[in-house]
Order: structure tokens, then sequence, then C-alpha cells
């Protein structure tokens, strides 16, 4: 098995235990974004240490801080939008779009921007993920609406695809730690002026930290850290259309976790999107 392959199954099952911890801890009774920030400083602490005394990282160059600045700027937007848009209308309709739109859209984007090539094999695989996200995620295929909740998670989407990009192309100059280091860094600054600029932003951090589950965070934050570096590290390998449509792996021990842990049903229909997305995943990797 390849390096960069090693690296981006790691990442993609350790992101699955911090999101999977992230959404026994997230509910409808506080504000999410809170949640985040604390997440993005427990993560950014811990790139610290990682990059410091494993990596030997140093501090950014000043033709480096420009585009990592860049970098986080699509990030934050990116968290800000999603969640703003989990609270504006049915996300369940909507989510399965977006996914699906960001693992085709990376796909081709990457064989587009980087000049790497695909198998025919690779065409069905990414047909199978696709199929399979659609499957596990939405209750049934409907079109979304056209309401907010559409628009922002669409421009979350948007946002998410445009930083993978980036990354992607700036690899190439900055290493993968001080890039995973100052997304987080640089993004808790940001989300934190955003959140001052709400008016309840007191009220739902008393009310947020205060709730049993917060104190997960910091476990969520130690699987994040080290998945998004890991999934930085197999960017760096491995070409990105491959690694980003892996990402499929992620929901699918998201949706396995929920079976498991939370008590969730499955269903004929998720059973079949849990094997389309194994059969995808490897021909894409073939």
């Amino acid at each position: 098995m390849e390096t960069w392959l090693l690296f981006a199954i790691a990442a993609y099952t350790t992101l699955a235990v911090s999101v999977s911890i992230d959404k026994y801890v997230l509910n409808e009774h506080y504000y999410p974004l809170i949640i985040t920030f604390v997440n993005m400083l427990f993560d950014a602490i811990i790139l610290f240490f990682i990059g410091t005394f494993v990596f030997a990282m140093s501090l950014p160059s000043l033709a480096e801080l420009p585009v990592l600045l860049l970098l986080a700027f699509f990030y934050t937007v990116m968290l800000v939008l999603y969640y703003e848009g989990m609270g504006k209308g049915d996300v369940t309709r909507v989510y399965p779009y977006g996914r699906a739109l960001s693992i085709f859209a990376l796909f081709f984007l990457s064989l587009f921007f980087f000049g790497e090539q695909a198998s025919a094999w690779q065409y069905v695989g990414i047909f199978l993920l696709l199929i399979g996200v659609f499957l596990i995620i939405s209750k049934r295929f409907e079109l979304p609406k056209l309401d907010k909740a559409f628009i922002l998670i669409s421009g979350a989407t948007v946002f998410g695809i445009v930083y993978s990009l980036l990354a992607k192309h700036f690899l190439v100059e900055i290493s993968p730690v001080m890039i995973a280091f100052t997304t987080y860094l640089f993004g808790t600054v940001m989300l934190f002026i955003y959140l001052l600029a709400r008016k309840s932003v007191w009220y739902d951090a008393e009310r947020t930290l205060e709730l049993p589950g917060a104190s997960h965070v910091a476990l969520s934050a130690i699987f994040g850290s080290v998945g998004f570096l890991l999934f930085m590290l197999a960017l760096e390998l491995g070409e990105g259309s491959k690694v980003y449509p892996l990402a499929a792996l992620q929901t699918l021990l998201v949706v396995l976790a929920g079976w498991l842990f939370l008590k969730e049903k499955p269903t004929t229909w998720r059973v079949a999107g849990v094997v389309a997305i194994l059969l995808g995943i490897i021909l894409v990797a073939w």
C-alpha cells in the first residue's frame, strides 16, 4: 500500500472519530460555532506542539504569511457558512448535494489544475462514491429547496473546494504542518472576531460551555488536529484526484459509528450506500 493511501485512510478515519464526537456533543440547544471555536483553539495548540517537537516547525516567512492567512480565511468562512446554514432549514436535504458536489468538483478540478490522469476504473469509482454518499446521508432522493440553508451550505461547499485546491497547490512551497497549524491558529482569531460581532455571543458561550458534553471537545480536538495533519501529508504525497474523493470514507465511518455507538438504525438504503462507497474507494485508490 502506498504511503499517501496509508496517510489518507488514517486521516479520514481519525477525522471520522472527531466528527462522531462532535455529533454527540452538538445539538440544537446551543450555538455550534462556540464549540467550533473552542475546538479550533485546542487544534491550534496541539498542532503547535506537534509541529515544534516532531517536525521542528519554525515561524512562517513574510512571503508565506499572506498565503496562510488566505487559506485560513477560506477555511473559516466555510465553517461559518456551514454552521449558519444548519440553523436555517432542512439541512438533511441539502448536505448530500454539497458533499457530492465537493467530491465531484475536487476530482475533476484536480485533473484540470494539477495535470493528473485518471483511469476508467477511477471514473467508475467516483460514480459509486457519489451514489454511496447520497444513499447514506439522504433519506430519499429529493431536490433541495432553494432556501437560506441551500444558499449557505452551497457557499460553504464552494469555499471548502477553493481551500482544498489552494492547499494542494501551496504544499509544494509550504510544509503540511505549517498549513495545518496556521489554518487553525488564524482561523481561531477570525472566528473569534466573527463571534464578537454577534450580540448573543456571551449568552451562547456561557450556555454552551456549561453543558455536560462540552468537555468532550478536547478529545475531539486531539483526533481532529491529528487527522487534519495526516490529510495534509496525504495531499502532499498523493494526487488530489485520489486523496479528495476518499473523503467518502469519513462519511461512511461516521455513519457506522452512529449505528454502533449512537443507537442509530441502519436502513437498506444506507447499507447499500456503505457497499457502494467501499467499492468506490477501492476503484479510486487503484
